[in-house]
């Protein structure tokens, strides 16, 4: 099973001139789920999975942004740019952390952040980047393999398909009070580095309605930056 992560993107563009307007005009900032978007590698380039690995495209959610931005070139620090949109940080968990639970959550329906324009610096801007902190996703994966585990009941088959859902937190430090999964909720009350994860898994098994809790950490997230895009 791949998780398919994606924490940070800039994306190149026809430049935005923002000028102070007489009026309270907005700048309006939309996000696509897009499960059919292209898959890319740890720099953003379009990849196919490897032979003899798998993947998916995951059914999204939710969106949290920790971080949006405006830059006028691509040589521009992440720390240079304009800032739009920058969630509070915390260091309730020790050292300092995303807050969790004050990102701003994003779905496929309220997909939409607006700021006015008279709260941003005129100039002229070629790309945006923003910085996601956490992804929901759904997934569908099969048991395959199960059967060898000492808890699987004899005799029965183990190809059999599940929902699972995901709490993928993709931020570099996040504090977490807890989150919910599909139906669980998760009690942390602390920090988890980058590529902490919560799966709930949902299906049927001979008749009987299952429901499973796995929480990991996957290190190996990578953080795609598509300067190109």
């Amino acid at each position: 099973m791949l998780l398919g992560i994606l924490g940070a993107f800039a994306f190149g563009c026809s430049q935005v001139e923002i000028t102070p307007p007489a009026e309270d005009f907005m700048l309006n900032i939309t996000f696509v789920m897009d499960d059919t978007a292209d898959r890319l590698d740890n720099l953003g380039d379009p990849v196919s999975v490897p032979a003899g690995n798998a993947g998916q495209n995951p059914d999204f959610e939710t969106l949290g942004i920790h971080f949006i931005g405006l830059y006028p070139d691509r040589f521009t620090p992440y720390e240079n740019g304009l800032t739009v949109f920058s969630s509070p940080t915390t260091d309730a968990g020790g050292v300092e952390a995303i807050d969790f639970e004050n990102e701003l959550f994003l779905t496929e329906t309220e997909n939409m952040i607006s700021v006015p324009l008279s709260e941003l610096e005129a100039g002229t801007y070629e790309y945006f980047r923003s910085s996601l902190g956490y992804q929901k996703y759904n997934i569908v994966y099969n048991l395959g393999g199960a059967a060898e585990g000492d808890n699987w009941p004899a005799g029965l088959s183990d190809d059999v398909d599940v929902v699972g859902t995901v709490a993928s937190f993709v931020g570099y430090n996040t504090y977490i009070g807890s989150y919910t999964l599909a139906n669980e909720t998760v009690a942390v009350n602390g920090n988890k580095a980058q590529g902490y994860f919560g799966l709930e898994s949902n299906g049927e098994v001979a008749g009987f309605q299952i429901t499973d809790l796995t929480e990991g950490d996957a290190p190996q997230t990578t953080v795609p930056n598509p300067i190109d895009a």
